[in-house]
């Protein structure tokens, strides 16, 4: 009894809706005729490997092997960082660059958001450095940007006051440095 009454409330159970002729006319007006995808033979085909982008300098070593060294150098956590963008070498690369990048503004908005007290805007600011600086494997600015985070949530003035300024030079030191190792 009990499975007769669950069957029946099952919506997979029950049928679709009909679609009417001119609706389907509709449909297929607008559906790929079977002409329009073309296939080339396998000896078209080029294959690409992540390889290809990593070609080897004079030193035997690739350019991206040469950043996860340069960074590493400043303490940053490379292999960390990699594994965030799913191994992803360009993405990678491209994250550190955004982080760069995004310094002028996100030191800016938290001197701001600081100096006017308002916290909560602090908070969101200091949440995306965070989360960014933990994606890239800067795990100092990461653990820094944390305790400012929570000090922000909490109101705790004097704990931002003792380490706001502390960060963004942290922050400003770190993002020069990577600078000269990314192309930007």
């Amino acid at each position: 009894k009990k499975a007769a009454e669950t069957s029946a409330k099952n919506p997979l159970s029950e049928s679709l809706p009909e679609v009417s002729p001119a609706k389907q006319e509709d449909i297929l007006e607008f559906s790929p005729s079977e002409d329009v995808l073309e296939f080339s033979s396998s000896e078209d085909v080029l294959e690409w490997t992540p390889e290809d982008d990593n070609e080897e300098n004079k030193d035997g070593k690739t350019d991206f092997s040469v950043l996860m060294e340069q960074m590493e150098k400043l303490g940053i956590k490379t292999e960390t960082g990699l594994r965030y963008c799913a191994g992803d070498q360009d993405f990678y690369a491209s994250m550190l660059k955004d982080y760069i990048q995004a310094y002028p503004d996100r030191s800016s908005e938290l001197k701001k958001f600081y100096k006017d007290g308002t916290w909560k805007d602090y908070k969101t600011v200091i949440h995306a450095l965070k989360s960014t600086s933990k994606t890239i494997g800067a795990e100092e600015l990461f653990t820094r940007a944390r305790d400012l985070e929570d000090a922000a949530g909490k109101e705790d003035t004097e704990f931002l006051a003792k380490n706001h300024e502390a960060f963004l030079k942290c922050y400003q030191k770190m993002t020069d440095k990577m600078k000269g190792y990314c192309e930007i």
